[in-house]
């Protein structure tokens, strides 16, 4: 049995592209939030 993620807001989407632009690395910003880091690049 598969169990889905109802998909990440646009806000929060959004969000994560301006930390990353904002010199942040995924790995760093998966220690904080949610989504693992593989997400973050995706």
């Amino acid at each position: 049995m598969h169990l889905h993620r109802m998909p990440y807001a646009a806000a929060f989407r959004q969000q994560m592209i301006d930390l990353v632009q904002a010199d942040h690395t995924p790995e760093d910003l998966a220690k904080k939030l949610e989504p693992a880091a593989q997400t973050i690049y995706n």
